[in-house]
């Protein structure tokens, strides 16, 4: 689930009110559905704005952003059908509820946000029943709302959050009537993606994987329990942030060796996965923007486009960092042309069932701020802030925010891992009693498991990059 907060200063725009029982209209156009990585997972988003407005009576409006991006009404359906496919209905009224709080003490107006946006992350959509999305509105005062909007991912991507956004506030303003406000600008069908993906060279791609997923002899799991566990409602978080100088250190450390700020922190990953399971060659997730720099228009695409895919890292022991770096993004280089298949597929190909359990994810998307802005602008919108957050079905992601002071946020099941230690040097390990077999550890029964050390540089010299 993805949840999106926008705290804002505006009139409700024209969405239809409606309650959760109502249901789209017969007459889908069907499509081949999108890949996705996994169909157990309750992933999706959950964003707030929050700021100020006026909202008028919204009964019987409907909003123009769905006439403008029609799969975001799609059902997906598959019991009976060979292969999974999207059902576009020609309407969909989107769920909304309002919540006053302005008699509320700002006490308990906090309290009750967060116990709505926690409500809101742990109320799945069920696939078949459209839309998977929809909208709550909090009110703190005459002028001071929050607008959530929570979404399945299986929707849109990251990338099309603030994409959704602009148009959202767009729109708002064309029902404001300002004479400012911008026209939605036209933009490409998703389903012209699809068609591109149709069409790509499927055994190029396939043999392509099988040379990077060859030296694999077994998947590289940091929790075998989770196979098959119920998904928890949240996920806990360690947070690390770098300092401007060890941020500062990491860029010279990968621009002088002309490694990608993302091939340094998944040669980091993988050393600390071949550490903890003992193995020279290790695999876990990562995700690609997926957007095709041939199909023009992508990069301004609503839509979920980013694909899940394993990184095979080779990191013996006491290899240099910059060496398995190196080595790493010469092999994903070879893949670039081949990152459309979808991950179901690649470990069918790997024969070794789920190759990971971990997944890396490097936060690189641009954000059209100037857009943002001018359409809140021309509605006389003021977003005071904005937050989000979603969730995967992993035992433990970790979610780097690269920039002049680089946020890593490590995030895990607290069903499966437990935290231990003081913080920031806090660890994981497996839950005692946990199901299947623990991570093998080099240092023998015994030994604490999760336990990494630090990375080495060129010569075998410690890193002066934090662990």
């Amino acid at each position: 689930m993805r949840t999106t907060a926008w705290k804002t200063s505006f009139r409700w725009p024209p969405f239809r009110k409606v309650s959760s029982s109502t249901r789209t209209s017969p007459t889908p156009e069907e499509r081949p559905a999108p890949r996705t990585g996994s169909t157990s997972t309750p992933c999706g988003w959950c964003s707030a704005w929050t700021g100020s407005w006026t909202p008028p009576p919204c009964a019987g409006r409907r909003t123009p952003c769905w006439t403008a991006t029609p799969h975001l009404r799609a059902a997906f359906l598959q019991e009976g059908l060979d292969r999974p496919v999207q059902a576009i209905p020609r309407t969909a009224d989107v769920p909304w509820r309002e919540i006053d709080l302005r008699d509320a003490t700002p006490d308990r107006r906090k309290a009750e946000e967060q116990r709505v946006l926690d409500e809101e992350r742990g109320h799945r959509f069920d696939p078949t029943r459209p839309p998977l999305l929809r909208l709550t509105l909090i009110r703190h005062g005459d002028r001071d709302h929050t607008l959530i909007l929570t979404a399945h991912h299986i929707l849109l991507d990251g990338w099309s959050v603030p994409l959704l956004g602009k148009e959202l506030f767009t729109a708002y303003a064309q029902h404001t009537k300002a004479p400012a406000a911008p026209a939605l600008p036209p933009v490409r069908p998703y389903r012209d993606f699809l068609a591109w993906l149709a069409a790509q060279d499927r055994p190029a791609a396939e043999a392509a994987w099988r040379e990077a997923l060859a030296p694999l002899s077994e998947p590289t799991l940091l929790a075998p329990a989770a196979a098959g566990a119920a998904v928890p409602e949240r996920h806990a978080q360690l947070d690390l942030r770098l300092s401007a100088r060890e941020a500062e250190a990491l860029t010279a450390f990968a621009a002088a060796r002309q490694l990608t700020a993302a091939t340094v922190h998944q040669a980091a990953w993988g050393t600390a996965l071949a550490r903890l399971t003992g193995r020279a060659d290790v695999t876990f997730g990562t995700t690609v923007s997926g957007r095709p720099a041939d199909l023009d228009g992508a990069e301004s695409m609503i839509g979920l486009f980013i694909n899940t895919l394993p990184v095979v890292v080779h990191a013996p022991p006491r290899a240099p960092l910059a060496d398995i770096a190196a080595a790493l993004q010469a092999g994903r280089a070879k893949l670039l042309g081949h990152e459309h298949l979808g991950l179901p597929h690649i470990q069918r190909l790997a024969g070794l069932g789920d190759l990971f359990d971990t997944l890396l994810v490097v936060e690189n998307f641009g954000v059209d701020s100037r857009g943002l802005a001018e359409a809140q602008a021309a509605g006389g919108l003021t977003v005071r802030s904005v937050r989000g957050e979603d969730a995967t079905h992993y035992p433990v992601t970790v979610v780097v925010h690269p920039g002049p002071e680089t946020r890593i946020a490590l995030r895990y099941r607290p069903d499966l891992l437990t935290a231990y230690g003081p913080h920031p040097r806090r660890r994981l390990r497996p839950r005692p009693g946990g199901a299947g077999r623990r991570p093998r550890h080099p240092g023998g029964p015994g030994r604490t498991p999760l336990r990494p050390g630090p990375p080495t540089c060129p010569g075998g010299r410690r890193s002066p990059l934090p662990r």
